[in-house]
């Protein structure tokens, strides 16, 4: 168990790499494989791939399953979900500090 958590946590390493570097080819043939499974961190690879303006990432994420609402907004999996509009609605306030990065503002 503890090998395979590894070696998913060495692709998230690779897959951020091809994300910094822009190679949709080789994350998609070497690194994630057709398969969502392949990716520890999917939240933060996404966001990574949002901020950096990669979109044909974002849209092969979606093509695979990629489903925004269970990995951002699921209350099971995330502090911020809540749906009601009150002090403690944290949902796109911490979405949106995901997003909007000192990195992200660069490239504004």
């Amino acid at each position: 168990m503890k090998i395979q958590r590894k070696k998913i946590l060495h692709l998230d390493y690779l897959l951020e790499l091809s994300l910094d570097w822009n190679c949709i080819n080789t994350a998609k043939e070497w690194i994630i494989q057709d398969s969502l499974d392949n990716i520890y961190d999917k939240k933060s690879i996404f966001c990574r791939a949002l901020t950096k303006q990669r979109h044909r990432f974002i849209h092969y994420f979606i093509q695979l399953g990629f489903e925004l609402d269970e990995v951002f907004f699921h209350q099971k999996f995330n502090s911020f979900a809540a749906r009601n509009y009150n002090k403690n609605n944290k949902r796109y306030k911490e979405f949106l500090k995901i997003l909007y990065t000192e990195e992200k503002r660069l490239y504004v």
